[in-house]
């Protein structure tokens, strides 16, 4: 649709300037025609060419009208349709000096001193031809005046009717945006703006409409995990009635309570990671730390192989007890929930140089490369057509990143899909309190 609205105004801009250009050449070639009369009247006077009167005659072919120009009087203009005619006329003026003719550089500067007068910077070429269309002048001179199309009606130079005056413009859209470009760059502009308001709006609506798909899927996720350390809670409780021995049951309420608390600590992680100080940092053993927590897996669900590897069992970190653990049962839940059948989870811990490394390693779906760079996002989940459909807040690794850059330290993410994903978190081996 734009590009048939600028075809229409290159149509209506060419159609003022072939007519603001034809009126400007008729009155240049009038002027002209009688400054080379005038020319040419001198040049016989000074060669001693006029009678006695100061009359003589004489004729160019190259010419529409013949000016008869007398020594005192003012010059007149006749026309004629053949030469015979004006041969005539000639004897009956006693011979009055008959002259025409035309400097078709000096009109060509003319012209386009007239043309930049009126706003019109098009490029054109003036010439003369014959009857048979070869050029006999031409300005410019190197250029091909059939490349221009944009032409004015051609004027007769002759009383045969044989040479013509020709003037073509560049119409190509080049040629025609050089002519229109102020007026083009206003519309571009004006285009761009309204292109860019309709994209903001639409992206605008777009993220409100995310957003809210996310809120109800975020809201959903809350509800159905809330619901299942609230059910389990409830069950043990019936079977604590039914006369079940309390004791064996602390070990499982004490795990769905520590994902309970991991879950809370999730929902409160945005105001969290705008806090400075919210990290409690102490020295612990970080293999007996790891052990314990990895344990707590193994006697809560036998069938999920979790084990622990430190290449040093006497390393120490400076850590907040609560929130690292909460970031590696995140990890290690994740490992859980998106691994097929029995889980197999390696949880390692090594120094390096000034570097403490602790990683997750699950043979589980892993993660395409698409999605490894989002899913630290807040609320982002994997579509569910790549991954294994799990309910979730969305807040788990965001909470985990948040916990581990609050540490000094940052996670990487090795991961291929339906082979397994490895979690690295990388903490400084800082051993000054709450820093």
């Amino acid at each position: 649709m734009e590009y048939f609205r600028l075809g229409k105004m290159f149509q209506i801009e060419q159609n003022l300037i072939k007519t603001q250009a034809s009126i400007l050449l008729d009155d240049l070639l009038t002027i002209e025609l009688k400054r080379s009369v005038l020319d040419r009247y001198d040049l016989l006077e000074r060669e001693g060419l006029l009678n006695k009167e100061g009359r003589g005659g004489s004729y160019d072919k190259k010419t529409i009208k013949v000016y008869t120009v007398y020594p005192v009087q003012n010059s007149s203009v006749w026309e004629f349709q053949t030469e015979n005619e004006w041969l005539e006329s000639s004897k009956e003026n006693y011979g009055m000096y008959q002259i025409s003719g035309m400097d078709i550089e000096r009109l060509d500067t003319a012209f386009s001193s007239a043309l930049q007068s009126k706003g019109i910077s098009l490029p054109y070429v003036i010439a003369i031809r014959d009857s048979s269309h070869n050029i006999l002048k031409q300005r410019p001179s190197d250029i091909d005046y059939a490349n221009y199309q944009l032409s004015l009606d051609e004027i007769r130079l002759d009383i045969g009717s044989k040479d013509f005056l020709i003037v073509r413009f560049d119409e190509s859209h080049l040629g025609m945006f050089g002519q229109t470009r102020n007026m083009l760059l206003i519309s571009l502009g004006i285009a761009l703006l309204f292109a860019f308001i309709l994209f903001y709006l639409f992206y605008t609506l777009y993220v409100q409409i995310k957003t809210a798909v996310e809120k109800e899927q975020f809201s959903k996720g809350i509800v159905h995990d809330l619901r299942k350390p609230v059910a389990f809670i409830k069950s043990i409780l019936t079977d604590i009635r039914d006369g079940d021995n309390p004791q064996k049951h602390i070990p499982d309420i004490e795990f769905e309570n520590d994902n309970l608390s991991m879950m809370i600590e999730n929902l409160l992680c945005t105001s969290i990671a705008k806090q400075t100080q919210f990290i409690q940092k102490e020295v612990v053993a970080l293999y007996e730390y790891l052990d314990e927590l990895v344990n707590r897996y193994k006697m809560h669900d036998e069938t999920i192989h979790i084990a622990l590897s430190c290449d040093d069992t006497s390393i120490t970190a400076n850590i907040d007890p609560a929130h690292f653990g909460n970031a590696m049962m995140n990890l290690i839940e994740n490992a859980i929930k998106y691994s097929e059948g029995s889980p197999d989870i390696l949880v390692g811990c090594y120094r390096k140089d000034n570097d403490i490394h602790i990683s997750v390693r699950d043979r589980g779906i892993g993660i395409s490369k698409k999605y490894v760079n989002r899913i630290f996002r807040k609320y982002y989940r994997i579509p569910a057509h790549d991954s294994l459909p799990r309910n979730g807040f969305g807040l788990g690794l965001y909470y985990v990143m948040i916990v581990v850059k609050k540490h000094g330290g940052n996670i990487s993410v090795k991961s291929e899909y339906k082979k397994g994903s490895e979690f690295t978190i990388t903490i400084p081996v800082n051993l000054n309190i709450n820093t």
